[in-house]
């Protein structure tokens, strides 16, 4: 809203009184809730920008996640613990909490 008012508008309010309605929606399909924040993280590159930064992730090859995807599979199908799931992907990914 504070482009509004920069812009020298403001939101409609309880009286209709304004030149902009303002309406919050949910999310569109794909957009975040958050952003990640790399604050003293390993992999991080400095670009030209102060408050741009490159972060890189570990890449996986295909065989590595088709493998990860059947083992989970058969794991749920033989109803292992989910704790044990758990474990699991904590292992396989780095950041998963």
């Amino acid at each position: 809203m504070a482009a509004t008012h920069l812009s020298g508008y403001k939101p409609l309010d309880e009286k209709c009184l304004g030149d902009i309605a303002i309406q919050f929606t949910d999310l569109c399909l794909g957009e975040k809730l958050y952003e990640k924040l790399l604050i003293n993280a390993e992999n991080v590159e400095q670009t030209g920008h102060e408050r741009i930064l490159k972060f890189y992730e570990r890449y996986f090859e295909y065989y590595e996640i088709n493998n990860t995807i059947k083992k989970l599979g058969v794991d749920y199908q033989q109803n292992t613990n989910i704790e044990n799931l758990k474990k699991y992907l904590k292992g396989f990914l780095e950041d998963y909490t």
